[in-house]
């Protein structure tokens, strides 16, 4: 009709979208303020197998994979020397990635509070993958921003209750509970955020697990 013509030709672009990135990570939208709750998941592609760490000397960085690497494909329910050895012959760690994992580190958290919660829960996954549609005010930290954008995540476990899902996120981080509740609070309640429209459950809380510290540290729900 000549009124949607109409309407079609006097549209005027939003040229400002044209700078906002298709896609971002979690990581990146978590230095922003936005509403988290305004997320709706579209997919949850198949889990991804890890980079394979080179042979020389490990940096911090790439240690802190290592463990995050066995926490993603061993059996916790098995010695932490034999699983690591199981992941060096299935080619999940090398030589000098595994011994960067600290069996003692393991073994601590595989004998702590947080481990009997997992164990006593209807089940739990890991490496959970996740991409979501968010506004881009989410990104601009702009309420007032129109249009959507791609937010994509990997939550390292996501553990189920009656009551709801707990979020697990392992830490390697040489820091203090302080500092890594600052770091890192905003991206688990992200996770809590894509996870509530995901299953038909709450969220009943978030946790990081510090290998340095050898603890469990809840982390607070924001208002975001």
């Amino acid at each position: 009709s000549a009124e949607e013509l109409n309407r079609r030709f006097t549209h005027r672009y939003n040229g400002h979208l044209s700078t906002v990135p298709a896609k971002v990570s979690v990581t990146e939208i978590a230095k922003s303020p936005a509403d988290p709750d305004s997320a709706l998941l579209i997919q949850e592609p198949p889990l991804s197998r890890p980079k394979f760490l080179d042979e020389n000397a490990l940096t911090g960085a790439e240690a802190g994979t290592a463990i995050h690497t066995y926490c993603q494909f061993a059996d916790f329910e098995k010695p932490v020397k034999e699983e690591i050895g199981r992941l060096v012959a299935q080619g999940h760690l090398t030589e000098a990635s595994a011994k960067a994992v600290d069996p003692k580190m393991l073994e601590k958290f595989l004998q702590g509070s947080l481990m009997e919660t997992l164990r006593r829960s209807l089940g739990y996954r890991r490496e959970v993958r996740f991409v979501c549609k968010i506004p881009v005010s989410y990104y601009s930290g702009n309420p007032g921003e129109e249009g959507e954008m791609l937010m994509q995540g990997a939550i390292d476990l996501l553990c189920e209750t009656e009551a709801g899902y707990l979020i697990v996120d392992f830490k390697s981080d040489r820091a203090t509970e302080e500092e890594l509740l600052e770091r890192y609070s905003r991206q688990l309640n992200l996770y809590a955020a894509a996870v509530r429209r995901l299953y038909d459950k709450p969220v009943i809380g978030c946790r990081i697990w510090s290998f340095r510290l050898g603890k469990e540290i809840v982390v607070k729900e924001e208002e975001m």
